[in-house]
């Protein structure tokens, strides 16, 4: 079954594209032209070149106190902006004594990544979190370079006052653009990993520019690079290698209990949710699976499909409907104690599975179900429902403590909808940082759940191996047609099933008649060689003769 689950479950059905608005108000205003003075390149100033003169200027220029304004990206009001209203609000009090970037040139996010005076408190989280969709790593490298090996002017080192001043932003400067760097290479690890010639340029970075200014800092910094991307490498080395050596065993929905089946979903879940990379959500990488830009996420969703398909495979192949009616019972327990371990997640890939279309429209075997399992199921139906932008989810994600495990799909959908509803510049070529800033709010938010690690006590190797091991989804069109045969809608159908049972039942017996007879014939064996030694034993004769 090609159960798409994350795409196909309806999370914004009534909402559209055409009503996201991206209203932005043009330089010409008086206020944003005020505004927009106040940024100065790293070139030369614009009066400078309006006058065709290329005056001297600071190469380390602050960054202004007051960026760029312009009015929200999203419309006030509008579905997909209401979803980013209380974090708004909350960045508005962190902020009170500053002011939120809204568009930006390239020179001035760097300019704010490395002084001090950056109006947003968060701002370098939100860049080292999204820069990859906007410059590349490479090219971040160079800028921070040129920052911390920038000298002064002729016409600065004249003046004092203007060279001690440079001098101090200049120490300010280096000292952030090593904080930068250690926050890098612990975000975005993989960067270096992957491009051993960007690792070259920052070791070499480091001895011919950082040593030379602070030697205690230049070794600190070396040693946490080295520990960050060894480390992280080793750990994503053992969690591929950790199962793969374990064979698969046969069919254990029926024998393990659902509490072992659902600590085994968490526990594989887990494993893939806390490898899952910043990078990997930028840009909507997932979605382009010829480039492989997203492996731990298609990891990841697969997962969720193969876990789906098997609860519809395994009702489906239950041709007595009291065995259906127990494999179902069975699903929703599993269910029950996916959400007693916070694992919403896996709560939504067995429910994705009950109420597709093959299951769904098993009427007698749920009408077979006991009430508080019915009752169990509606209200895992309501506690998922996309209904007012999943609003009783996002209301239990927010009041469960602990480790918990939350449903990537709704992750996906609400970058899509930021990422699609919100230009990357705007008409003069500035970035939108607002629109990271967004962005760069929703992977904090799948973050903060990958350091809370489970306590699962008992290990179960065998059904560890199945679960990693599960069949690829059957086509939607072929659990139908099977569906149809079990519980057909009219009694034509009805005829024709009970014409497949009993060729199924035929099928069966001749199954166990042809295992019958070559039990007898190997009992015929075993027989005949008792017989061939007790004759040997009354007759004294030796075994080895």
């Amino acid at each position: 079954m090609n159960m798409e689950a994350f795409p196909k479950i309806p999370l914004y059905a009534s909402a559209s594209l055409s009503s996201i608005n991206t209203a932005v108000v043009p330089l010409s205003s008086p206020r944003n032209r005020a505004n927009a003075t106040q940024i100065v390149p790293l070139e030369h100033s614009k009066l400078s070149r309006l006058s065709g003169r290329f005056e001297p200027v600071d190469p380390l220029p602050e960054p202004p106190t007051q960026p760029i304004i312009r009015q929200k990206i999203l419309k006030s009001g509008s579905k997909i902006s209401r979803r980013f209203d209380e974090k708004e609000k909350e960045k508005e009090k962190e902020s009170q004594n500053g002011i939120q970037i809204k568009f930006a040139s390239l020179d001035t996010l760097i300019g704010y990544l490395t002084q001090d005076n950056c109006p947003d408190v968060n701002f370098r989280k939100h860049f080292l979190l999204t820069f990859h969709s906007f410059i590349t790593p490479t090219q971040l490298l160079s800028e921070l370079k040129q920052r911390y090996t920038a000298q002064p002017t002729a016409a600065i080192i004249a003046l004092q006052t203007e060279f001690s001043k440079f001098i101090e932003r200049r120490n300010n400067a280096r000292t952030k653009i090593v904080a930068v760097l250690k926050d890098w290479v612990s975000i975005h690890y993989d960067d270096f990993l992957t491009d051993p010639q960007l690792l070259s340029e920052l070791h070499k970075f480091i001895d011919e520019h950082i040593q030379c200014v602070t030697p205690e800092t230049a070794s600190s910094l070396k040693i946490y690079i080295t520990k960050n991307t060894t480390q992280r490498h080793l750990s994503s080395f053992s969690f591929e290698r950790s199962y793969n050596n374990l064979s698969k065993p046969h069919d254990l929905f029926e024998s393990e209990e659902p509490l072992a089946i659902a600590q085994v979903i968490t526990s594989i879940e887990y494993d893939l949710y806390k490898n899952l990379h910043p990078k990997e959500f930028i840009n909507l990488n997932w979605t382009k699976k010829h480039l492989n830009l997203s492996p731990t996420i298609n990891k990841y969703t697969a997962q969720f499909n193969r876990e789906s398909n098997w609860i519809v495979v395994e009702i489906l192949k239950r041709v007595d409907i009291k065995s259906r009616i127990v494999a179902l019972s069975k699903a929703i327990r599993i269910m029950e104690q996916l959400y007693e371990l916070h694992n919403y997640n896996g709560v939504m890939a067995i429910l994705a599975g009950l109420n597709s279309s093959s299951i769904g429209r098993l009427k007698k075997t749920w009408g077979g179900l006991e009430e508080r399992l019915q009752n169990k199921k509606t209200e895992f139906d309501e506690m998922m429902s996309p209904e007012r932008n999943h609003k009783r989810y996002r209301e239990l994600i927010h009041s469960t403590e602990g480790p918990l495990l939350p449903y990537l799909g709704l992750y996906l959908t609400d970058l899509m909808f930021i990422d699609q509803g919100n230009p990357d510049k705007d008409s003069e070529g500035q970035i939108n940082f607002a629109k990271r800033k967004m962005v760069a709010e929703v992977l904090l938010d799948i973050q903060s759940h990958q350091t809370k690690s489970f306590t699962l006590v008992h290990a179960y190797p065998r059904l560890v191996a199945a679960l990693r091991k599960l069949e690829e989804p059957m086509p939607e069109e072929d659990a139908f047609k099977i569906s149809l045969r079990l519980e057909p809608r009219n009694p034509s159908e009805a005829i024709d099933t009970m014409l497949l049972n009993e060729e199924f039942l035929r099928n069966q017996i001749r199954i166990l008649e042809t295992r019958n007879a070559e039990l007898e014939s190997s009992n015929a064996d075993l027989r005949t060689e008792v017989l061939m030694l007790r004759e040997c034993m009354k007759k004294g004769i030796s075994l080895s003769e």
